[in-house]
């Protein structure tokens, strides 16, 4: 029998031994490899997101710019608005002077002072349906103007009272909207978007291998712990549905401005009463919170729920005037110079 010379197995000990240390230096290459793809993949998804964000910088800027504009196109209206409440407020004042000039002369207060006293409250009652569109302060002064001509035996002031019920019988089958009430909603609105929550990112959190590494091979036992220690270095954030991209707390600001100049885009549109604006500005306010405030939270819930109501409010405003009546009015005070 032969024995086994010791130094036969020694080589191929050594041999063994230098076959695994290249196994390993090949692994370790493909990890190393693996980790610069890994970056070069990350830096440059990151590039893209930057030159994204910047991009919708510039975007909000731009729409932050034209809702700058029309804020300050609203104002002017506003102003406008109120340079014409104040030309009827000096002529129903210039009303009031010639009524209590009448008030001494008992003959002219029977007729004359009477018809003055209700065209006043005629031509009152046109400004309220015209600029405020509130029909049933405008029935209610109409009311008062009959009662004032209720007493005159004259025949022209008798069709003037004619004319002035058959006024509030037309506006009495019209839709009433309360636009005052409509007004004070959405300035409370206005006041409320401020305090929303926005909608928070979700983030996925990594899996750990509850197999035993030392029931694995070693090749696989190694390539599991790359693999947890590269989800350690990358958290990925998502958002469901495919919503919202992320908003950066310099964008936060201006979003929330965005929001504001929406919401004064529908006040605009209720003062010259544009429906299609109104609806279009409601929707994509509508849309915005959605999809970037957390529509869980109760206060979001309510907000939502106040425009949808709004949403379904009606600006087809008829265009009714009492020109008629009032210039009949003219046509009696000129009859009687």
């Amino acid at each position: 029998m032969s024995e086994t010379n010791p130094e036969d197995t020694q080589p191929r000990k050594k041999s063994f031994f230098n076959f695994k240390k290249i196994i390993y230096g090949i692994i370790f290459i493909l990890i190393i490899g693996l980790l610069i793809t890994g970056s070069y993949i990350v830096f440059n998804q990151a590039k893209t997101f930057y030159h994204g964000l910047i991009a919708n910088n510039k975007h909000w800027q731009h729409i932050g710019e034209e809702n700058q504009s029309s804020i300050e196109k609203l104002q002017a209206s506003l102003l406008s608005l109120q340079q014409n409440v104040q030309q009827s407020h000096d002529l129903l004042q210039q009303q009031i002077q010639k009524i209590n000039a009448l008030e001494g002369n008992k003959q002219d207060r029977t007729d004359t002072g009477r018809a003055l006293e209700a065209n006043y409250l005629v031509r009152l009652a046109n400004d309220h349906l015209q600029l405020m569109h509130d029909i049933p302060i405008s029935i209610s002064l109409l009311k008062q103007a009959v009662s004032s001509l209720q007493q005159s035996q004259d025949l022209s002031l008798k069709r003037l009272q004619e004319s002035i019920q058959a006024d509030i019988s037309r506006l009495a089958v019209l839709p009433a909207i309360n636009l005052q009430a409509l007004y004070a909603q959405l300035i409370t609105l206005n006041q409320q978007i401020d305090h929303l929550p926005l909608r928070q990112l979700q983030t996925i959190q990594p899996t750990t291998v509850s197999q035993s590494h030392s029931a694995l091979p070693w090749w696989k036992a190694g390539f599991n712990e790359f693999l947890v220690m590269i989800k350690k270095i990358v958290i990925i954030h998502y958002q469901s549905n495919n919503q919202s991209p992320l908003l950066l707390p310099q964008e936060k600001a201006i979003f929330y401005q965005n929001l504001h100049a929406q919401l004064q885009n529908v006040i605009w549109a209720v003062m010259y009463k544009q429906p299609l604006i109104y609806h279009e500005s409601l929707s994509r306010l509508i849309n915005w919170i959605e999809q970037y405030f957390d529509s869980t939270i109760p206060a979001t819930q309510t907000f939502l729920s106040h425009l949808q109501e709004l949403k379904k409010q009606s600006l087809q405003l008829p265009s009714e005037n009492l020109t008629t009546t009032i210039q009949q009015f003219d046509t009696y005070f000129a009859q009687q110079t």
